[in-house]
């Protein structure tokens, strides 16, 4: 019978914060809602017979405009482990109604604590998994026409944690065309927005400081830019992985400035993308993707 090795958080999120324990230990947590907007991956030896997975999940309060401390606010913990044995092969276990969810409990993350009384979790409906948005110019439906043209786009994320990057993955895809700038530096472009694209990248040296650029460029008909990015850690053996998805926080201009790709451009008067539906949504659904280097 094979026994398990370790444990590989795929992809772990909250809304808003989290912490982790394997087996009663402490794995990692986050702490502001700057890192909520990240999934994180972590990697855990496991006990070869008996295993539990504990979670605590923070729910805060709306920062922008606040309703007050009472008011409701969305809440939930996805999370994918993949669990590795000794004769090489894996199991992935998904959050589903399997788990179990209580009010925090002290020690409740113990190998041995009896949860047999806890009432099973509730599966949330479906979140975007990034989303498609373009400028103010282009509201509020997609599918209408945009001006054609090019616009410019910027994402500046602070890698949370103390943690720096060397290298990553990013999927991107764009209605009608782009051109992708990590860090100052070319990293590929793309004119059919059917199928999306996947580019590794490795940086110029390790950072916490990363700048996503995008000049997208519409030839008619609706508009639309979505991104998903994941980097590693540089100096991790078990590799750490942060990933950020296309939302609200990014910034757009109506024009593509000179140097506007540069880490050190100043875009603190471009305004908020508007965003435009989930991964799926018309016009666009569900488009395919394929590796672009």
């Amino acid at each position: 019978m094979s026994i398990f090795v370790s444990s590989y958080f795929r992809r772990s999120v909250a809304d808003n914060n989290f912490t982790l324990y394997v087996n009663g230990e402490f794995i990692g947590q986050t702490f502001t809602e700057v890192e909520s907007a990240f999934i994180f991956k972590y990697c855990v030896q496991l006990n070869p017979d008996y295993n539990v997975f504990a979670v605590t999940v923070e729910n805060l309060p709306y920062t922008e405009n606040p309703p007050g401390p009472t008011a409701p606010s969305p809440a939930a913990f996805r999370s994918a482990i993949q669990i590795t044995y000794t004769d090489g092969s894996s199991d992935i276990i998904m959050t589903d109604t399997n788990w179990r969810a209580n009010n925090v409990i002290p020690g409740f993350q113990s190998i041995h604590y009896n949860d047999s009384s806890w009432p099973y979790a509730v599966i949330s409906p479906p979140g975007p998994i990034g989303g498609w948005f373009y400028t103010l110019q282009n509201q509020p439906d997609p599918s209408s026409n945009a001006p054609i043209g090019s616009r410019a786009f910027r994402k500046r994320i602070e890698v949370p944690g103390g943690s720096v990057a060397r290298s990553g993955v990013i999927i991107i895809d764009s209605d009608n065309a782009y051109v992708l700038y990590i860090n100052g530096n070319l990293i590929g472009s793309g004119s059919d927005w059917q199928v999306a694209q996947r580019w590794k990248f490795t940086l110029d040296y390790p950072t916490d400081d990363i700048v996503i650029a995008v000049n997208a460029t519409n030839s008619g008909g609706p508009a639309g830019l979505i991104v998903a990015i994941g980097f590693d850690a540089a100096d991790c053996n078990c590799t750490t992985t942060r990933f950020a998805i296309s939302d609200g926080t990014w910034k757009a201009n109506h024009t593509v400035p000179a140097g506007f790709e540069q880490v050190d451009y100043d875009d603190c008067d471009w305004t908020p993308v508007v965003v435009e539906g989930a991964y799926g949504v018309a016009p666009w659904g569900q488009v395919t993707v394929q590796n672009a280097n």
